[in-house]
């Protein structure tokens, strides 16, 4: 089934570079205007994970992901290393600290709770 694929796809390419037309012209045209990504805004705390926020809502992300670093443990993973930078992509990455979960259900309200002093727009209770 693979190479039956392969060969279709070829054969669409194909066609395309002969009539100088992109493939998805041949398959009808384009079906969305874009689609929604999101970023990762992460720091090692809370002010710099706010931060980083900021900066992904100025890019003019609509979805943002935050992770903050957790007191008390000296990495998290899927915390970058700098801006615009996701941690697990590196190759030969460090291994990870052990995962606490007292930690993390600790830590997490204090993050969360900047939205309702107005740093973010939106509120989790206007859910």
């Amino acid at each position: 089934m693979c190479s039956i694929a392969a060969v279709d796809t070829a054969l669409w390419d194909i066609k395309g570079k002969a009539l100088n037309v992109p493939v998805y012209q041949l398959l009808g045209g384009a079906s969305r205007e874009g689609v929604l990504v999101y970023g990762h805004a992460s720091g090692a705390n809370i002010e710099e994970t706010v931060q980083a926020v900021a900066h992904y809502q100025k890019l003019g992300y609509k979805a943002i992901r935050a992770q903050s670093g957790i007191p008390g443990l000296q990495s998290t993973y899927g915390v970058g290393r700098g801006k615009m930078y996701y941690e697990p992509a590196q190759k030969d990455a460090p291994p990870e600290e052990a995962w606490s979960t007292d930690l993390y259900l600790n830590f997490v309200p204090q993050l969360f709770a900047r939205p309702s002093k107005g740093i973010w727009r939106g509120s989790p209770s206007a859910a």
